[in-house]
């Protein structure tokens, strides 16, 4: 993983190992409303990457950074769904209390809908629990809660937005008893946001939050997402 990790970060940086992408991107991605570094916008965050600078402390399985392939033009970080590919950052201290938000901005290229699961981010434990924003039947955004089997909770069918740039935002107000919630945001506006009174910490506290594209072998047609501006934090992030 460390040689993976130095070779595709050495590729960006001299230049090389250009992937370009002929999707037309959003229009309004471009201009000047982002000229600024992204994480300079969160300096309080506990995670921040435009990818400009390579992974920067993140474990990279199946996935590919692209030179311009990221909102706006910007280098985007590239997955093929299928299997389990996945960026990982590992929390140190682990997270164990208070509310806990995961952000970034998401292209999921046109094409025929997901049938079955497509996990775009989560947070994960050290005793195999997690907290997932996923994407099922019908191109249905769903939110998963497995801390005590407390399950999942689907937004509208078919909300889930295709050949464009926007951004999510998974909340998770992280207790032990069952007073916790999630609530889930697509370009700032919730779609899951009833799913409250649960239990959302699991033995040993959250341990690492990742993005990929995870999934079932179900799924026969093939799907490109590529992320940009991932934020993680304690205080609400919006749309980065």
């Amino acid at each position: 993983m460390p040689l993976a990790r130095s070779v595709l970060c050495a590729a960006l940086l001299a230049g090389c190992g250009r992937v370009d992408f002929d999707v037309e991107r959003d229009a309004s991605a471009t201009g000047d409303a982002f000229e600024a570094r992204i994480c300079d916008r969160y300096p309080q965050a506990l995670y921040c990457n435009d990818f400009e600078d390579g992974l920067r402390d993140l474990e990279l399985s199946e996935g590919m950074l692209t030179s311009n392939g990221g909102f706006g033009g910007s280098v985007g970080l590239s997955f093929t769904a299928g299997g389990m590919p996945r960026v990982t950052h590992e929390l140190a201290p682990v997270f164990a209390s208070g509310p806990f938000y995961i952000a970034a901005r998401v292209f999921l290229e046109a094409g025929a809908f997901i049938g079955d699961y497509l996990v775009l981010a989560q947070v994960t434990s050290n005793v195999e629990s997690k907290i997932s924003f996923d994407l099922v039947d019908l191109d249905t955004p769903q939110v998963v809660n497995s801390v005590n089997d407390a399950g999942g909770q689907h937004a509208a069918t078919g909300s889930f937005p295709r050949g464009r740039w926007f951004c999510f935002e998974l909340v998770i107000d992280v207790s032990a008893a069952s007073d916790g919630g999630v609530t889930l945001s697509l370009d700032e506006e919730q779609v899951i946001s009833g799913w409250q009174g649960l239990s959302t910490l699991p033995t040993g506290g959250w341990a690492r939050v990742e993005l990929g594209a995870f999934a079932s072998p179900a799924n026969t047609a093939v799907a490109m997402v590529t992320f940009d501006n991932w934020v993680v934090q304690t205080s609400p992030i919006g749309c980065p």
